[in-house]
């Protein structure tokens, strides 16, 4: 997953947030099915103070998302749809990008690849600064998950009997998806002889 992927879904959550609220203000349930199921079955009408409230807690819901995450494009507009992106003569890429529009062969290229990550590395050789920047985009981190993995694991290597331990080496083993071939390891230990 890349940054443009999870930028696309927040994006979506914020507008399908919108499209929750204004349901409930016209008083659709079809947003929450599980709610809407209980009224039918029950065959009773949601009373008019919860939905208020309803409508209140996904207004407070909406304000907190858009504070954390703000609806800002992505820094370089042609990064998912290079051939019909508008050129700015003053960015760095504006010569690669004409020259980029105009190409029949990197069309072809683009519209047989599985996605725009592997088409942005296979292009690094004829168009630099656009792979460069691309890359740079795609590559940051989406998550925060291997940071709280890695604090997960801390919390289990450094106890208070183990208070003064250097986990250096012992976080970096525990985060590791590489597991050790223990048989390999013995194989090439040396054993140590009796004197």
């Amino acid at each position: 997953m890349t940054v443009a992927d999870v930028h696309d879904k927040l994006m979506g959550l914020s507008a399908r947030m919108d499209i929750w609220t204004s349901r409930m203000k016209s008083g659709s349930d079809s947003s929450f099915p599980i709610l809407e199921e209980h009224l039918l079955m029950n065959d009773v009408e949601l009373p008019v103070v919860m939905r208020d409230i309803i409508i209140r807690h996904l207004d407070t819901l909406a304000a907190e998302f858009r504070s954390y995450f703000d609806n800002s494009p992505l820094p370089v507009p042609w990064l998912k749809d290079p051939f019909n992106t508008k050129i700015d003569p003053s960015t760095e890429e504006a010569e690669e990008l004409t020259n980029f529009q105009v190409s029949s062969a990197t069309k072809i290229v683009y519209k047989n690849k599985e996605n725009f990550p592997d088409f942005w590395l296979s292009v690094h050789e004829s168009y630099p600064i656009l792979s460069r920047k691309a890359s740079d985009i795609l590559v940051q981190f989406a998550t925060t998950y291997l940071c709280e993995a890695g604090f997960s694991n801390l919390v289990l290597i450094k106890t208070k009997s183990r208070s003064r331990l250097n986990v250096r080496s012992d976080i970096r083993l525990s985060s590791s998806i590489t597991k050790p071939d223990i048989k390999r390891l013995v194989q090439k230990s040396q054993e140590q002889k009796s004197h």
